[in-house]
């Protein structure tokens, strides 16, 4: 299973799609944290960094949604 699988898994398991929250970190790897949001336009927005030595990266971020 490729990181966004297991990203689109844990919006599908954590996040209730009619209200998207405004902005949320979580970790959903000890490799790989997760933030979920709307965007300025209004969008639902899902990002995933990666983590390196204990900090989030967000230099790459993969966007999911």
């Amino acid at each position: 299973m490729n990181i966004k699988e297991i990203a689109l898994s844990w919006i599908n398991t954590n996040i209730n799609t009619d209200e998207w929250p405004e902005d949320e970190w979580s970790s959903l790897t000890d490799e790989y944290d997760i933030n979920v949001y709307i965007d300025d336009d209004g969008a639902k927005r899902a990002t995933v960094f990666s983590v390196i030595e204990g900090e989030t990266n967000l230099e790459l971020p993969l966007e999911v949604v």
